[in-house]
């Protein structure tokens, strides 16, 4: 059996050097990382084993499509113009009798859209370096010898041999990036690996039977959705001035990382009356948009996981509805698929326009 050397003493989370040189100017035994994690955090926390890796690692194992961010104005402009599309056909026709429907077309092609280094380009994707990755229970862990194959990782032999044994889901992080993060944002190296790591297990918690062949992550609502959901879970560990440096840190990433305070707080979609009201809940956006099919009512249980805080001040049953579509959407019919995804699909749309 292989031997986990952690790197500091004896920690409750298990942390390995596979190959940073900057891993040693994070403190990970400071108190704060562990006291501000929620339980469910926690409990996946001391579960998931986080590799440290220097920069070159972590590109060679983050896939092209994590390499790349919406862009924000761009992404903006394509849903108003699908939002003005609907408008205009709203006292015509009926919603739901286009073959697609026009904020569906405008997130496919924005899926398919190019992608530019230029910070004025008008391309729906820009180029993003990626500060942590999350490999989730059904993901195919990367072959050690990817990893030692870029740069001049200074691995040790404990780290590699618990590398090798280790099964999926697990945490990689680059103290680099975080510190080059850090310092181009001012604010304090430790506290951006620990916002790094609570997105990381934010998307563990939300990791289900959804694999990733069929995986909603791959869409660009869909990531929308999965990356403001992870923020929202990491902002939430925090209180205070801590909690403000971390909106300084969110405020200069890509466009699907900023909707981490509207996600659970718009609705999908404007009434047809063109008044200022949304549906609440499939069973409302259900009724409305297939009025035939309204006595299957698709009202999710807005409980299931119970609420993510105690007081559930941000309207967390949503973050399980999330939870629920990801691990039930291939299972549904063709009738239940199409108005849960119009659901997200549409809610998306309303997180990036109202950044």
């Amino acid at each position: 059996m292989a031997r986990r050397k952690q790197i500091k003493g004896s920690l409750p989370i298990t942390f390995y050097n596979l190959g940073s040189s900057d891993a040693q100017q994070i403190d990970l035994t400071r108190e704060t990382l562990y006291t501000r994690m929620q339980n469910r955090l926690a409990e996946l926390a001391i579960k998931i084993p986080v590799f440290l890796v220097n920069e070159a690692q972590m590109d060679a194992v983050a896939p092209p499509a994590l390499q790349r961010g919406l862009n924000k104005d761009a992404v903006q402009r394509r849903l108003r113009e699908a939002q003005a599309q609907i408008e205009a056909r709203r006292e015509s026709e009926r919603r739901g009798e286009e073959e697609i429907n026009p904020i569906e077309r405008a997130w496919d092609e924005l899926q398919r859209g190019e992608w530019s280094d230029k910070p004025d380009s008008l391309a729906p994707w820009t180029r993003f370096i990626p500060v942590g990755l999350y490999f989730g229970r059904h993901s195919t862990k990367p072959e050690f010898t990817k990893l030692n194959s870029r740069g001049t990782p200074q691995t040790v032999p404990d780290a590699v041999d618990a590398y090798q044994s280790a099964n999926t889901p697990l945490i990689f992080i680059c103290p680099e990036r975080v510190i080059d993060w850090a310092n181009r944002v001012n604010v304090d190296p430790n506290l951006v690996f620990d916002k790094v790591l609570y997105h990381e297990l934010g998307h563990a918690y939300m990791d289900t039977a959804d694999t990733p062949s069929e995986s909603v992550y791959d869409t660009a609502w869909g990531r929308v959705i999965e990356e403001s959901f992870a923020n929202s879970i990491a902002f939430s560990q925090f209180r205070g001035i801590e909690a403000r440096y971390v909106q300084r840190l969110i405020a200069t990433q890509p466009a699907e990382y900023q909707g981490y305070l509207l996600v659970n707080q718009l609705h999908p979609w404007q009434l047809i009356s063109g008044n200022d009201l949304y549906f609440e809940s499939y069973h409302e956006f259900e009724l409305f948009w297939y009025p035939e099919i309204g006595r299957l009512r698709f009202l999710l249980p807005r409980d299931r996981w119970g609420t993510w805080t105690e007081k559930d001040t941000n309207n967390s049953w949503r973050l399980g509805s999330w939870r629920w579509y990801k691990a039930h959407h291939r299972h549904s019919t063709r009738e239940e698929m199409e108005i849960r995804t119009h659901f997200w699909q549409h809610l998306a749309a309303q997180v990036v326009m109202h950044l």
